[in-house]
């Protein structure tokens, strides 16, 4: 027969496990940093838009930012096999990639050429961040062709015009914030169209005040529906955002979520890798699916 434990007994092992909590709660503490970057979340949302015709299906964008892939503990080539597969698992109509792949632009050109297949309705449409972008005209043609080559078209200050179903048109505006001018930015505006659906991308958030103060074709101060960026990180801690130091340049307002703006829509993601150190708190790494309709 068992003996019973007797209440001295009870005691001290109640009292074993108090002085055993506080470790146990430090052990939690510093691994969840190392955890939190392999927990991908889904940030899902419906749009509704007077721009989109009342007869078309809803349209599922899908955005993706900042992979910046690299060996082990950070993002993984191994990693980017599981995410693609949640890609495609949205049943995208649009994917669009915000940026930052790689670490520099010679490991950006062998993502895409290592990039498993995307599967995408109407296209795969991509803007470079900092670390993407060769300095060369050369090497940039030798990274356009790698994207190219994987079914994804580049956006280097460009407008793109999708045809979505028989008769409505959606386009897409690419911005390359570090080659990016006045000029350059003046004729991509009279370019958008205002009766079409007008989606724009850039990699860095600090531009938003810049493209508030444009104006499109026929004066319209809200040129554009649905704007994404990546960059932050979300600040990557989220209670300590400049500790790492990869966001200075960005005013807080922009440092992620959503930001309204009249007609125009703001996404700041958090994006997928890491940078400086792979670690993340409460700013879980996240991919962005717009199902985008007609108000009901």
């Amino acid at each position: 027969m068992p003996r019973r434990m007797g209440r001295h007994a009870k005691r001290r092992r109640f009292i074993s496990i108090l002085h055993a909590l506080p470790i146990l709660l430090l052990v939690i503490l510093l691994l969840i940093p190392f955890i939190e970057p392999h927990i991908l979340t889904v940030d899902s949302r419906v749009i509704e838009s007077t721009s989109i015709p009342a007869g078309m299906r809803p349209l599922r964008v899908v955005f993706v930012s900042d992979l910046h892939v690299r060996s082990w503990p950070f993002y993984t080539m191994n990693q980017l096999s599981d995410l693609v597969k949640k890609i495609n698992s949205q049943n995208p109509d649009l994917v669009l990639l915000g940026g930052d792949y790689a670490e520099n632009p010679e490991d950006t050109e062998a993502f895409f050429r290592s990039l498993p297949t995307i599967h995408s309705n109407y296209g795969i449409y991509a803007v470079l961040g900092e670390h993407d972008r060769p300095e060369s005209q050369q090497d940039l043609s030798r990274l356009r062709a790698a994207m190219v080559a994987k079914n994804v078209t580049p956006l280097i200050n460009d407008v793109v015009t999708v045809r979505v179903g028989t008769d409505t048109e959606v386009q897409i505006a690419g911005l390359d914030d570090t080659s990016l001018s006045e000029s350059v930015l003046s004729n991509l505006v009279q370019v958008c169209k205002p009766e079409n659906y007008v989606i724009l991308m850039c990699h860095n958030p600090k531009i938003i005040k810049q493209l508030q103060t444009r104006t499109g074709t026929g004066g319209a101060r809200n040129w554009y529906d649905l704007a994404f960026f990546g960059h932050t990180h979300g600040g990557q801690i989220g209670f300590a955002r400049n500790l790492l130091n990869i966001t200075d340049d960005v005013p807080d307002e922009y440092m992620q979520g959503t930001i309204n703006e009249g007609r125009m829509i703001h996404i700041v993601s958090n994006g997928i890798g890491t940078s400086v150190l792979p670690i993340r708190m409460m700013c879980p790494p996240q991919i962005h699916l717009c199902i985008i309709r007609y108000p009901q």
